[in-house]
């Protein structure tokens, strides 16, 4: 049985996907190893709203009444209260100052674990101005934040974000994300198990990044597929907000390498498990230092999927990813490798992470009780 009994979760918003998804579940797994749950969001359009899922109560504030959110949070007295941390979660432009004195006065009262999922804007070579004004913005109030609330744990999701925050001064632990598709039990696929040896079927889930360099992606991508003797299937999933432009690209791309193309858009996260367990191998616009921050990879992941990267590589400095195998590979740095696993992929079976996740959270919350 776990020391710590009672942890409130603190999110900018519950709007379904991403952070949100993530922290009711955690919650909710949480719940289940005895521990009571909250979960708290200071940034909502909507005003107070109460609703219990699974165990689990959620109450949802709007900002101008986070102080409301605060007297219900020392009420409730939790052990340990956990910061799920989205800039732009809490504000439109990811500028929280209304957070710092917030929390600077339940520190004094509770201990507090943050979960960074996202830091500030680093803006690339040639970016504008004003992003590159948020971005410093936004890292001088992360910086003053941390000072101020002086947190007793500090964790974030990938080794970019441990090194960011390493330089910055602030000591932080990786906790790896869980997917955030739960695999789903069935014998009945949504897309019928390709029977063809020299088919490869690649899963392109949820939108992608603006810059992704898509020419350049394909035509690596046909050169490993010639070289591997064999002809892809890309199939696009999820809501896709920004790539439109990618996708007519991709699909007549598809069209005169004579590969097949299917863009099935937004499903149910059942159709979306269906869709990755009877896929080849995944695909994503990240690089693969990136790949523990990205959802949607750890969903392919614990699906048993390997998630080629075709995204470019951070660009800190004096950054030095430490290459471990997290069953991803870049497109651009690791060809032959994806050579070789277009020739055989080496799907694995499904394994949801989250169990494991939710016992390491607890023990670093233990180590520091």
């Amino acid at each position: 049985m776990s020391r710590v009994k009672r942890i409130a979760f603190v999110c900018g918003r519950f709007d379904g996907g991403g952070v949100s998804d993530y922290t009711q579940r955690l919650a909710q797994t949480l719940h289940g190893m005895g521990c009571e749950c909250l979960c708290v969001s200071l940034n909502e359009k909507q005003g107070e709203q109460v609703a219990d899922r699974n165990g689990v109560r959620i109450v949802r504030y709007k900002r101008e009444a986070a102080r409301d959110a605060i007297a219900y949070l020392r009420e409730w007295n939790p052990d340990w209260i956990s910061l799920q941390f989205v800039s732009f979660a809490f504000h439109e432009k990811g500028l929280f100052r209304y957070l710092i004195p917030l929390f600077r006065e339940l520190g004094r009262r509770y201990k507090i674990h943050i979960m960074f999922h996202e830091l500030w804007v680093r803006p690339g070579k040639g970016a504008p101005a004003k992003h590159v004004l948020l971005g410093w913005l936004q890292k001088r109030l992360i910086l003053a934040a941390l000072r101020t609330w002086q947190p007793n744990i500090v964790q974030t999701s990938n080794p970019l974000y441990r090194f960011m925050l390493g330089d910055a001064g602030i000591q932080a632990d990786e906790l790896p994300l869980f997917g955030n598709i739960p695999i789903v039990n069935t014998d009945a696929p949504l897309i019928e198990p390709e029977r063809s040896e020299s088919l490869r079927r690649i899963l392109l889930p949820f939108s992608q990044s603006k810059n992704w360099n898509i020419r350049a992606t394909m035509e690596i991508l046909k050169q490993c597929a010639d070289n591997a003797g064999v002809t892809l299937e890309i199939i696009q999933v999820g809501l896709d907000r920004d790539g439109e432009r990618h996708w007519k690209f991709i699909k007549e791309f598809c069209r005169s390498a004579g590969w097949q193309f299917r863009q099935l858009g937004p499903l149910k996260a059942d159709d979306l498990s269906r869709c990755m367990l009877t896929a080849h191998l995944g695909m994503n616009s990240i690089h693969k230092e990136m790949a523990g921050r990205s959802g949607a990879v750890v969903s392919m992941r614990e699906h048993g999927l390997t998630v080629i990267c075709a995204g470019p590589p951070a660009s800190e400095k004096e950054y030095q990813f430490n290459d471990l195998d997290n069953g991803t590979l870049s497109l651009f740095e690791d060809t032959a490798a994806c050579v070789a696993e277009l020739k055989k992929p080496s799907k694995k079976p499904p394994e949801p992470k989250l169990p494991q996740v939710a016992e390491q959270f607890v023990r670093s919350l233990e180590n520091h009780t």
